[in-house]
């Protein structure tokens, strides 16, 4: 400590500036813990989305896998009449 600065004086003269660091960091880390609150909630509902999507993705290529696959019957039905005649 300086030379004619007693204990109470120093704790005068720097304390409001330590209090203001104090504070500013417990805001600094609140703010930041709410931010990242936000942060994860809104992660889930998109992974959540991405899934529902997904699932009706699978859904649309399943029943097109169907109907295609009775295409390709009705095709194969088609080439044997047509080679039972010709």
């Amino acid at each position: 400590m300086p030379e004619g600065i007693d204990m109470i004086d120093y704790f005068a003269l720097y304390g409001p500036f330590a209090v203001l660091f104090v504070f500013l960091f417990w805001w600094t880390l609140r703010t930041y813990n709410n931010r990242e609150e936000l942060y994860r909630q809104e992660i889930a509902e998109i992974r959540k989305e991405s899934e529902d999507r997904s699932k009706r993705h699978y859904e649309v290529l399943s029943k097109f896998a169907k109907k295609y696959d009775i295409v390709i019957e009705k095709l194969d039905e088609l080439q044997s009449q047509l080679a039972k005649k010709g």
